[in-house]
């Protein structure tokens, strides 16, 4: 490990850091325990959904700079399952993979990061006594809020948003029989959803861009955006974000189906138009999709699945010039199985 001292000049007062360089990141070390880092560094926060040899299933919260610093913050009571940050980083959405509303999606929870609480997200208008369920949900521009899928059944898949002033849900978008879910979110107020309802958009199934008012406004146009449509069961599209600081898509392209997965051959961004596109090859992997991209590093976290031997891990991709290194496996935490999401 190599050490770097650095000296500061601020208002007078003589301030002394030392930079660590984990696994070829440096970042200033402040005696970073990983309660210091929730408490005062939450940008610097990464989740897991880690899945246990005992099958339990728990989030699990690490310093991105130093990924042995981390801390499992929920026990046995949740299957925590597809945690999403705050813009903040000072909450967590999480599914409860013990309390799976039929197919509408598992029971959504709140982790205040901060506070280590956690609590159900309730509605006062649902019409079930339990939480509300869902999928894909995507924080809202100021946080206080979220938008979320319910999974698709033979009502079809709806988009809903949830007030979290008001505890009160609605339906963003319903077409019965069709299948429209959300995706991302471009700032303040635009989503990206994708959608199979060609009557109502009169133009092909794939990625759209939708008003809050739950309107399609455009579908995108991109030819790498690309989906699939397994045994004629519901679409699958290209795992996609959209990074707003750097106004371009982060997708997930997946290649040649096999039974029950897609082979993911590349990690690629392109801007709105698609006059810019990138690609990077993954080889002999399964992925989730890019988890997120850290900007200040110009690094993106994707989960890998190896085809041919070995455990899923995170991993960093290199923006500027491909190169690819490990990040975080499971054997760094004892017990620990697999991964089954992140978030950054």
């Amino acid at each position: 490990m190599r050490i770097f001292i650095a000296v500061f000049l601020l208002a007078s007062n003589m301030i002394l850091y030392s930079c660590s360089d984990v696994n070829g990141i440096s970042e200033p070390d402040q005696e970073r325990t990983i309660d210091w880092v929730i408490q005062n560094r939450p940008q610097d926060l990464v989740v897991v959904a880690a899945v246990f040899t005992d099958n339990l299933r728990k989030l699990v919260l690490f310093d991105y700079y130093n990924p042995q610093n981390y801390k499992i913050v929920t026990d046995e009571s949740f299957g925590a399952v597809y945690p999403v940050f705050s813009h903040d980083k000072k909450k967590i959405i999480f599914g409860d993979w013990n309390d799976w509303a039929n197919e509408a999606g598992p029971a959504l929870m709140l982790y205040d990061v901060v506070r280590d609480t956690v609590q159900p997200i309730i509605a006062e208008n649902f019409y079930s006594d339990n939480n509300l369920p869902g999928i894909n949900m995507i924080w809202n521009a100021d946080d206080t809020g979220f938008y979320f899928t319910w999974a698709g059944d033979w009502y079809g898949q709806r988009i809903l948003y949830y007030d979290f002033e008001t505890r009160l849900y609605s339906h963003f978008y319903f077409n019965r029989g069709k299948d429209t879910y959300a995706v991302s979110l471009i700032p303040p107020d635009t989503l990206i959803v994708f959608t199979n309802d060609t009557l109502v958009t009169g133009q092909p199934e794939g990625l759209y861009y939708m008003s809050t008012n739950g309107q399609f406004l455009s579908r995108i146009n991109i030819d790498k955006l690309v989906y699939y449509t397994p045994n004629n069961n519901h679409p699958y599209p290209a795992g996609l974000q959209w990074i707003n600081s750097k106004q371009l898509f982060l997708i997930s392209e997946r290649g040649n189906f096999i039974p029950n997965y897609f082979i993911t051959v590349r990690i690629s961004i392109s801007n709105r138009d698609g006059s810019f596109y990138k690609a990077f090859e993954l080889k002999d992997s399964l992925a989730d999709g890019p988890i997120a991209w850290n900007i200040r590093e110009d690094k993106i976290i994707f989960l890998r699945n190896p085809l041919s031997s070995g455990s899923t891990k995170l991993m960093l991709l290199n923006y500027k010039n491909g190169e690819v290194q490990d990040f975080f496996t499971p054997n760094m935490i004892p017990n620990c199985a697999y991964i089954m999401g992140a978030a950054f």
